[in-house]
């Protein structure tokens, strides 16, 4: 059987002093494969798109929200695709506000204070269920 040996340092501050250890630790292959996994199912790693409570993970953006903030630009504007590109970036800002980052070449065409809709809505609808309380998420007792 295959082992591992992993070495764990701690390090704690007493009263004003800072102490290091080292301790080696042996474990087989199958005791790091099940603490692997037992990580990876509490500490979950995706690469995300947005930021505070307008946060979705980089799929649901890609696949889903972005092709949906496409069409809103289009309804608001008909001209937005030839003005700033037919796959822009876009940005959220704190209130929900979604703009478009158009290429190099088409920047002059998309100004922000042009393209930029209140999407807030929009990119919450995408958003996956809460695995646990957040207070962006929920609101609190006695707002509505």
């Amino acid at each position: 059987m295959m082992q591992f040996k992993l070495t764990i340092i701690a390090i704690a501050l007493f009263g004003g002093s800072l102490f290091a250890a080292a301790a080696p630790i042996d474990f087989s292959a199958q005791d790091y494969l099940q603490a692997r996994d037992d990580f990876n199912d509490e500490v979950e790693l995706v690469a995300r798109w947005g930021s505070g409570k307008y946060v979705v993970d980089d799929n649901t953006y890609h696949r889903s929200l972005k092709p949906a903030i496409i069409k809103a630009f289009n309804g608001h504007d008909s001209k937005f695709t030839s003005k700033c590109g037919s796959n822009p970036d876009f940005m959220v800002d704190r209130k929900g506000m979604v703009y478009p980052e158009p290429q190099k070449s088409k920047s002059s065409s998309c100004p922000k204070n042009k393209f930029t809709l209140d999407l807030g809505s929009l990119i919450q609808s995408f958003q996956a269920p809460s695995r646990s309380p957040s207070p962006a998420r929920s609101p609190s007792p006695g707002r509505k």
